[in-house]
């Protein structure tokens, strides 16, 4: 005989209970302050469901998050202005990237940027026919010749390849050259679900949530990964 799985009715009692005293703690005016991310992501995540691991080999490659997620400009997030993504700021050098869910590639490219003239790498994989994600290696590179070295950078990819969560993808490079004019080495990393832009965080486990959290607010102490 199976054993008996008690694990469902004690989260739906933990979520009813939670429902119930948010409700009563309900203020005049709550409805207008900026709305963060939960604090626990995974809280109605089942089994099987969409969960991301962070995007970076080692969180110590990365100094920092900036900006974060956050919707618009008046959204209530410490960098002031909209951005639908998360990304990374590279420590010093180079960072190792790896795929944060399993999925299919859809496209691997140079692109150059219509925003700053750089040129820059990016990367679409589709998890399933529901989510997509993305990661932009972006290296400060003015010239074909230094996009093409990021290109490079990473392993070879095609249309159709498949990658399981925790595969090695490639490095981001520095390759500004120390001009920061344009910002720095980074890795932008984002979330669609059908055809939104979304917060990746409640879909992050809670150790790639934790790291992740940490680069925001190594950046902005008591921020939030996402303002939605």
């Amino acid at each position: 005989m199976r054993p008996l799985d008690i694990r469902w009715p004690i989260i739906f009692l933990v979520i009813g209970v939670h429902a119930f005293f948010s409700a009563g703690s309900m203020h005049a005016g709550d409805e207008k302050r900026p709305k963060a991310c939960p604090a626990i992501p995974l809280l109605l995540l089942s089994e099987g469901e969409f969960v991301l691991s962070a995007p970076y080999a080692g969180v110590s490659e990365f100094k920092w998050i900036f900006p974060g997620f956050s919707v618009s400009a008046d959204s209530g997030a410490p960098w002031g202005f909209a951005h639908l993504g998360l990304d990374l700021i590279v420590a010093s050098g180079k960072a190792r990237v790896i795929a944060p869910a399993d999925g299919i590639v859809e496209k691997k490219e140079l692109y150059q940027n219509e925003h700053n003239g750089q040129y820059q790498v990016n990367l679409r994989i589709r998890y399933d026919s529901e989510f997509v994600y993305h990661l932009l290696f972006e290296p400060r590179a003015n010239t074909q010749l230094l996009g093409e070295k990021q290109f490079d950078a990473i392993i070879t990819l095609q249309a159709g390849q498949k990658v399981k969560q925790g595969d090695f993808l490639g490095e981001i490079l520095d390759l500004s050259g120390g001009d920061y004019s344009c910002g720095e080495a980074t890795v932008h990393f984002d979330i669609w679900r059908g055809t939104a832009n979304i917060c990746p965080a409640p879909y992050f486990s809670p150790e790639a949530y934790a790291g992740m959290l940490g680069l925001v607010q190594a950046k902005f102490p008591g921020a939030e990964l996402c303002y939605p």
